[in-house]
């Protein structure tokens, strides 16, 4: 394999890696952002319509907890988690809450003698706590390579909105 590497020119091998590092970039907020694409779906078939925006922007910002416990464990011991391991759950649990997202997104349960979305807002705030963590673990990972590759994050980052906008504008 590594020859085969070898045999590919220099700069087909560097657009390469920075493609895939812009396709990383796009793991960052996406789950967060292809919900809120949604909202106009959603406001219309969860039980506390136009409400549910707010239980959501609660949840994200409750998530925020997340980052800001790993960047005071960093302060301890930098990083608290490798970052291969750190980079890994990120990618798998979140992979995993998109799949969930996808099969329970309109499970509601009864509390307090109303109807609500908890399976919605509980996914999407487990969600947001790794897409907030996203933020504090890929830069510090990505400052590891050259220079070069910081832009191809941010250009990745910058696309996980685009993207599920346009796929919800193709919907």
């Amino acid at each position: 394999e590594a020859e085969q590497m070898e045999s590919i020119d220099p700069q087909t091998r560097q657009l390469v890696s920075h493609g895939l590092v812009v396709v990383f970039g796009l793991s960052s907020w996406l789950l967060v952002n292809a919900v809120w694409v949604e909202l106009s779906l959603l406001v219309e078939v969860a039980p506390e319509g136009y409400a549910i925006a707010s239980y959501m922007a609660i949840a994200l910002q409750l998530a925020n907890v997340f980052p800001l416990a790993y960047s005071l464990a960093a302060r301890r011991r930098d990083p608290p988690v490798p970052y291969s391991v750190s980079v890994y759950s990120i990618l798998l649990f979140g992979a995993a809450m998109c799949e969930m997202l996808a099969l329970y997104w309109d499970r509601t349960v009864e509390w307090g003698g109303r109807r609500v979305s908890a399976a919605l807002v509980a996914l999407l705030f487990a969600g947001g706590a790794l897409d907030c963590t996203s933020s504090v673990v890929y830069w510090p990972w990505a400052a590891q390579f050259t220079e070069a590759f910081s832009s191809s994050l941010a250009t990745g980052e910058s696309l996980s909105g685009s993207v599920p906008a346009l796929l919800a504008i193709a919907q």
